[in-house]
């Protein structure tokens, strides 16, 4: 379905007072009941002219409406009921692109605009309806995803979905119950167990029971207001709350951030005003970052890429308050590996008979560690090697007969035959081998 633009005298106000005609049990013509609040728009008990506001906007004509009302208000700017009927013509016109929104399947939008309408129009009991409806449908959609996805093993793709469905509606009890059905599983998949996960669903049985049965005495008893069944179910309730929050602290102890940052959750789930809870999953979601940053240290260590796995444990040290030893054991895992790779480029320097070039890699690493190995033997070695090759090579460029200077080379030869042009003035000297070469 294409969807219309806002005619240029729709007002932001209008758009959401609008929405908050409609619900999705209504339809267009049902809502328009509402439009009698326009005040004395068709004169005083005379019938509607009909090019007046609310006559275009009971049939249906609501372009003309908003422009026929953005007219009377422009001639009388200060007329309330000129600003009233433009914002209730703006109203009709929005009222039917959000039903449009809704029935099309675009909820996103349509709960947008019905936000919107909440602010602009919050004398209109019905949009908070229409939020109502669209929450729960939009709630009810991530459930079905999230059930499809648990079914299919999904775990993880289910307490996505799950999670979203909270986000619109936090109460909602067949979401809550999945979600917290789902953490513990994930929790279990992760190793904490099947007693773990046994006397966590046990827990939740206990909860989720008790909490069906108040329902069930509320509807048929018919007791709304039974102070005593509502106390027992908020301790019960509280109690259980403190139940996960404590596992969650005896996994956090143990290290177990992920399944502590879960059973959090958990708690939060059966009671959100639980402040030990609260604070305990937003240390453990830290936490948990901090743990994907040390892995994705390591993965760059295993590529050899250290100065961006250095990158990752600065960010983790800046971000924990219990993973201090860990990092810095890595740290110096990394640090050691570094001091590796930097040993090793200078021994190839070394064996590719590139000895200046040795000589300055074994300097970086000795600045870094100054008694690395053998690096100091060998850096002093090649060192010696520079300054004797070329003492060697200028006494042959003096010397006066040739072998004299073939002996000069042969000596230069033995520790660095690929000193400048040694190995072709040695041929030049020597001349063809005996076998011809």
């Amino acid at each position: 379905m294409r969807e219309e633009a806002a005619p240029p005298h729709v007002t932001t106000l209008s758009l959401m007072a609008m929405q908050a005609l409609y619900r999705p049990a209504f339809s267009l013509r049902a809502a328009l009941p509402l439009l009698f609040l326009l005040p004395a728009c068709a004169g005083s008990g005379a019938a509607e002219d009909e090019d007046s506001v609310a006559w275009l906007v009971r049939h249906g004509r609501f372009d003309e409406a908003v422009e026929r009302a953005a007219s009377e208000r422009e001639r009388r700017p200060e007329d309330a009921q000129a600003i009233e009927d433009h914002r209730m013509a703006s109203t009709a016109w929005l009222l039917e692109r959000g039903r449009r929104l809704y029935f099309a399947g675009r909820y996103e939008e349509a709960l947008e605009v019905f936000h919107q309408a909440r602010q602009t129009a919050p004398e209109h009991e019905v949009v908070q309806g229409w939020i109502d409806t669209t929450l729960d449908r939009l709630a009810d959609q991530c459930l079905e995803r999230g059930l499809e996805q648990h079914n299919r093993d999904d775990v993880e793709g289910a307490i996505a979905s799950y999670e979203r469905a909270l986000s619109y509606r936090p109460q909602h009890a067949l979401v809550r119950e999945s979600l917290a059905r789902a953490l513990l599983q994930q929790n279990f998949r992760q190793g904490m167990g099947k007693e773990y996960y046994d006397d966590g669903v046990r827990a939740l049985d206990r909860y989720f029971l008790h909490e069906a049965r108040s329902l069930f005495s509320y509807v048929l008893k018919y007791e709304p207001k039974n102070e005593r069944a509502s106390q027992r179910g908020d301790q019960t309730q509280e109690l259980l709350a403190v139940e996960r929050a404590t596992v969650a602290a005896e996994l956090e102890d143990k290290r177990e951030f992920s399944a502590a940052r879960n059973e959090y959750r958990l708690a939060l789930l059966l009671d959100p005003d639980l402040e030990q809870a609260r604070r305990g999953l937003e240390n453990m979601t830290r936490e948990e970052r901090v743990a994907e940053l040390l892995r994705e240290s390591e993965r760059l260590f295993l590529k050899q890429r250290f100065d961006e796995a250095t990158q990752r444990l600065d960010e983790a040290q800046r971000s924990t308050d219990r993973q201090g030893p860990e990092i810095e054991a890595r740290r110096a895992e990394l640090h050691q590996a570094q001091l590796e790779g930097l040993y090793q480029d200078a021994r190839t320097l070394e064996s590719d008979w590139r000895y200046e070039e040795a000589v300055a890699a074994y300097a970086r690493l000795l600045e870094r560690e100054p008694f690395f190995r053998d690096a100091i033997a060998r850096k002093d070695t090649l060192e010696s090697y520079v300054i004797q090759a070329e003492e060697l090579y200028q006494r042959y460029e003096a010397a006066a007969d040739d072998e004299q200077r073939l002996g000069l080379l042969r000596q230069i030869a033995v520790f660095w035959p690929e000193y400048r042009d040694v190995r072709r003035r040695l041929t030049e000297l020597e001349g063809p081998q005996p076998d011809g070469r």
